[in-house]
Parts: structure tokens; sequence; C-alpha cells
């Protein structure tokens, strides 16, 4: 599960850079920065898709780049 690898590390930071609303998705690009316990950091960027309906996230979807998620979508930049 993604919440437990995040115990690995002292500090994680997600920075989104946008919110892209497609219909009932939204597309965040995003950084997320972490720091691990040597306080060595990194830092990764990627995209999340959310699904929205009745106010509730009914599913989300990680990508590797923000082309591909809008393209998931049914939006192409």
């Amino acid at each position: 599960m993604v919440i437990d690898s995040l115990e690995s590390w002292q500090s994680v930071r997600t920075e989104p850079h946008e919110f892209i609303e497609v219909g009932e998705h939204v597309v965040v690009p995003q950084t997320t920065h972490f720091v691990g316990r040597d306080g060595i950091g990194v830092q990764a960027r990627n995209t999340w898709t959310f699904t929205i309906r009745d106010g509730m996230i009914v599913r989300s979807c990680l990508y590797q780049d923000k082309q591909e998620a809008l393209k998931a979508v049914g939006l192409e930049e």
C-alpha cells in the first residue's frame, strides 16, 4: 500500500502544479519531495487523476507524465 511506504521517509511534501478539470475527472500534475532518515532529499514528478462522483473520490490513478494522464481522461494537450 502507498501509505505504508511513506513511513520510510523522514518527511514527504507534495506540491501540486495545477488542477485540470475534465468532466468528472481532475488531473493533478505534481512534484513530491521526500527527505530520507539521513537527511538526503529526492523528488519525483508524476500526475494523478481523480474521478469524482457525488462529491466523493471514487477512483484515483497515478501516471508518470501529464500527457499520459490527460489522454486517459479523454483530453490531449
